[in-house]
């Protein structure tokens, strides 16, 4: 159980802003603590600063983590713009709103 004293930290790493602003913003609505990282370099600092118990990786960063059971970020997204579309029957433009993102966005996000 989270607690406000006892945040989960989740280290995201992600060189698109797109992405990190979105998963950032529902990590944040699920209290998660969240730390950005742009790239691996980044990253690598971050760890350096703090331990985290949950690392989201983009796919084209994973090796730099080979120590860690990764799952893509964009994977993650992906899952998560399924779900609240599933949840609203299909209607692109209700998911989007919901989101607070551009309905142009979650097709060119499930396009991949």
């Amino acid at each position: 159980m989270i607690t406000q004293d006892s945040k989960i930290n989740i280290l995201v790493v992600e060189d698109d802003q797109d992405i990190r602003d979105f998963i950032q913003e529902v990590l944040l609505e699920k209290s998660y603590g969240v730390t950005m990282a742009a790239n691996g370099r980044e990253a690598l600092e971050r760890l350096d600063e703090t331990p985290f118990p949950i690392i989201l990786v983009a796919s084209q960063e994973q090796k730099l983590f080979s120590f860690a059971q990764v799952k893509p970020l964009a994977e993650v997204a992906i899952q998560y713009i399924k779900y609240v579309l599933n949840k609203c029957n299909g209607n692109k433009q209700k998911a989007a709103s919901l989101l607070g993102i551009n309905r142009k966005t979650i097709h060119r996000r499930l396009e991949v």
